[in-house]
C-alpha cells in the first residue's frame, strides 16, 4: 500500500534548485528533510518529486537511457557504518532496471556507473557492477521489494540487503570511501522511492554498527600512553605535532626537558595497535626509519626532533595559510618537500579559489581551479568539488556554504597540510595530548556498556 500511494502521488519535476527544494519541503511539512536525491542536471525523462526522494523514469523504448543520481548530502556514519534502503515502486516491464549503490563525492551522473570506478551498485537483474566488471549476487528484484545499501567506512566494504534479509558476501572496494560517500542510484523505465530514516528501515544494522564501536574501542585503549608523569612532554608534543614553533621553544625555556624519553618514542616509533583488517600488531622495537630527503637517521634528542619533523617549514606553511597566502605556502613545500606537490596541489588549489572569492576575484577564482590537476576522468578532484558550489550563490557570505569562507576553512586546510607533512616524515601524527582525551573519552562509554547493560547513551 505504501509503494502505490507514493506512486500514486508523482508529479513532474517541480524542484531544479537545492533552495527550491528546501522551499517545498518547508511549505509541505514544515522541516527539510534529512536526505533526499540531488534534482541537478535531471535528464533523459527522468522526473522527481516535489519531496526530492521519489524518482521515476520513463521515455520511448527506443531512445531509452539509465539515468542516475545522487543524494545531496553523503551517506550518514554511525562508528563509520553507513545505510540506507530504496522502495522499488515499479520495475517489470521489458526493459526496466534499477541499479542500488554508493558512489564517492564528485562522481560524474551523466554516464552509466556501470564498470567505473568509485562506484558500486546492485543491480535488479540480480548482480554487483564494481571496477570494470559485474558479477553475481543476491537475487532478482522488482516492483515491491525494499533494497537496502550498507558501507563500513574502515574496511571499505559494501553490502545489500532484500526486505529486510541481509545478502552476505560483503563486496571490498578500497576505492570507495577515500572522502564522503553518496547514496546513488540508477534507474530506466523504473520508480523508487528513498528511505534515509532509521525507524523505516526493514534490515536494521545494530549489530554491524556495535561491532564497529568495539573494534574502535579496543584499539583506542590499546594506543600507548605514558605511564609517568609527563605533563611538560605532552604539552611539547601538541605544539611540535601542530606547528606552533615560537610556542614550543618558549614553552621549553620555562619547562626544561631533559631527554625526552616519551616525547621521541611518541612521535618517532610506531605504535602499537591494530591493522585494517583487525590483526593486532605489535609494534616496532626499533625506531622507525625515514627515508625522507635530508633525514639519515632518528632523533636521540629533542633539537634533533624539532629538525626531524621540519617544525619550522610547518609552522610557517599554516602560518601562510592562515593569513590566507596559500601561494607562499605552495612555495615553501614546494622547495622543502617537493614529493608532497602533487599529492597537496588539489586542496591548495581549492583554497586559492576560496581566497580568491574571499578577495571578490571572480577571475582569479575560475583560474585557480580550471588548472588540469583540479580535475579527475570522473569529475573535480574531491577537494575542489567541496568548494566550488560557492558559484551558485550571488551572495557566497550569506549562503549555505559561507563556513567555506572563514578562518575555520583556514585552519582545516593547515591542519590537513601540517597531517600530510608529518605523514611523509613518518612521524607518528598524534599527539599524547591528544591519545589522552581518547583514553579520557572511550572509557566511560565503556564502562557504562559494561556494568550498564542495555541503557541508552
Amino acid at each position: 500500500m505504501e509503494s502505490r500511494d507514493a506512486e500514486a502521488k508523482m508529479e513532474p519535476v517541480k524542484a531544479t534548485s537545492l533552495e527550491e527544494v528546501l522551499k517545498a519541503a518547508m511549505e509541505r511539512k514544515g522541516n527539510v528533510p534529512a536526505q533526499f536525491w540531488a534534482s541537478e542536471r535531471l535528464q533523459h525523462g527522468l522526473q522527481l518529486s516535489d519531496d526530492a526522494l521519489t524518482l521515476s523514469h520513463s521515455s520511448p523504448a527506443a531512445t531509452s537511457t539509465e539515468c542516475s543520481v545522487q543524494a545531496r548530502w553523503p551517506l550518514t556514519l554511525m562508528n563509520g557504518v553507513g545505510y540506507y534502503e530504496i522502495d522499488v515502486l515499479h520495475c517489470s516491464s521489458p526493459g526496466s532496471s534499477v541499479m542500488v549503490g554508493l558512489a564517492n563525492k564528485g562522481f560524474s551522473t551523466l554516464r552509466h556507473p556501470s564498470g567505473r570506478k568509485q562506484c558500486v551498485g546492485y543491480l535488479s537483474a540480480g548482480k554487483v557492477t564494481r571496477y570494470e566488471e559485474t558479477i553475481p549476487y543476491g537475487s532478482r528484484y522488482g516492483s515491491g521489494d525494499r533494497i537496502g545499501c550498507g558501507f563500513c567506512k574502515r574496511t571499505r566494504e559494501v553490502w545489500f540487503t532484500k526486505n529486510g534479509r541481509y545478502l552476505g558476501d560483503a563486496v571490498a572496494y578500497p576505492e570507495l570511501g577515500l572522502d564522503q560517500v553518496y547514496p546513488m542510484v540508477t534507474v530506466e523505465q523504473a520508480a523508487i522511492t528513498g528511505v534515509f530514516e532509521p525507524s523505516r528501515f526493514k534490515w536494521c544494522a545494530t549489530d554491524f554498527i556495535n561491532d564497529e564501536r568495539k573494534f574502535i574501542i579496543k584499539a583506542v585503549l590499546e594506543a600507548p600512553l605514558p605511564t609517568r608523569d609527563v605533563t611538560a612532554e605532552m604539552v611539547a608534543s601538541y605544539l611540535l605535532f601542530h606547528g606552533y614553533s615560537k610556542t614550543f621553544h618558549q614553552f621549553l625555556k620555562a619547562y626544561p626537558i631533559e631527554n625526552g624519553r616519551v616525547l621521541l618514542n611518541r612521535l618517532a616509533r610506531k605504535p602499537r595497535g591494530y591493522s585494517e583488517d583487525g590483526e593486532e600488531e605489535e609494534g616496532d622495537d626499533e625506531p622507525m626509519q625515514c627515508d625522507s630527503p635530508g633525514v639519515d637517521s632518528l632523533p636521540r634528542s629533542v633539537p634533533e626532533l624539532v629538525q626531524y619533523s621540519r617544525l619550522e617549514l610547518r609552522s610557517a606553511v599554516i602560518a601562510s595559510i592562515m593569513d590566507g597566502k596559500v601561494r607562499e605556502a605552495a612555495r615553501l613545500i614546494e622547495e622543502e618537500v617537493p614529493d608532497l606537490v602533487g599529492q597537496l596541489r588539489p586542496v591548495l588549489v581549492s583554497q586559492v579559489f576560496v581566497e580568491s572569492l574571499r578577495n571578490d576575484d571572480l577571475e582569479a577564482a575560475m583560474a585557480a581551479i580550471a588548472q588540469p590537476e583540479c580535475n579527475t576522468p570522473d569529475g573535480p578532484h574531491p577537494a575542489v568539488a567541496n568548494v566550488v558550489g560557492l558559484l551558485a550563490y550571488a551572495d557566497p557570505s550569506t549562503s549555505p556554504l559561507a563556513h567555506l569562507l572563514t578562518d575555520s576553512q583556514r585552519r582545516h586546510v593547515a591542519d590537513t597540510v601540517n597531517a600530510a607533512i608529518l605523514e611523509h616524515l613518518k612521524v607518528q601524527p598524534e599527539s599524547i595530548v591528544e591519545s589522552m582525551i581518547k583514553h579520557i573519552t572511550t572509557i566511560p562509554v565503556l564502562a557504562k556498556e559494561r556494568f550498564c547493560p542495555g541503557v541508552s547513551f
